[in-house]
């Protein structure tokens, strides 16, 4: 069962023998308002992991390559491999 306090939280509870401790003013809703009422899940931040990418993987080659130890294309296929995997 679920059930929705005055500031619209949610609390479930398998059993109406527990509702006494429930905060004061929760009223029993039905499934669809609990899903309702449920915030939507965030989105992935994709710049925190594309960047986490480029620091890990792409950033070594740049500096290969400006060693002459890498080439700049192996860089850039790199670059572009990372910004595919997170867009």
């Amino acid at each position: 069962m679920h059930y929705k306090t005055p500031d619209n939280s949610l609390h479930f509870l398998d059993s109406a023998e527990y509702e006494h401790l429930l905060p004061a003013g929760s009223v029993q809703i039905t499934d669809s308002e609990a899903e309702a009422l449920r915030p939507a899940p965030l989105a992935p931040d994709y710049s925190a992991m594309r960047k986490a990418a480029y620091v890990a993987e792409s950033d070594p080659i740049f500096f290969l390559s400006q060693r002459g130890e890498a080439t700049q294309q192996e860089w850039l296929d790199k670059v572009a491999e990372i910004k595919s995997r997170w867009p």
